[in-house]
């Protein structure tokens, strides 16, 4: 198997900085055409964040989270 780095961590093939397929093909534009993306919607994102804040918050007594919406 070809160590081939991708920085891609949404694609699915992307597992620890390599790519798990051993031959790829790139566009015009030097972007793999076999990319399959992971869709992290944006509710997930919101909720991760939100999360996080609170977290935060909770750590150094900040009360960023109450503006959350």
């Amino acid at each position: 198997m070809l160590n081939i780095t991708c920085r891609n961590i949404y694609c699915v093939y992307c597992e620890d900085g390599e790519c798990l397929i051993d031959e790829i093909s790139h566009n015009e534009s030097g972007v793999c055409e076999e990319c399959i993306n992971i869709n992290v919607g944006e509710d997930y994102i919101k909720k991760e964040r939100h999360r996080l804040l609170r977290m935060y918050d909770e750590c150094d007594g900040t009360d960023i989270a109450k503006n959350l919406k």
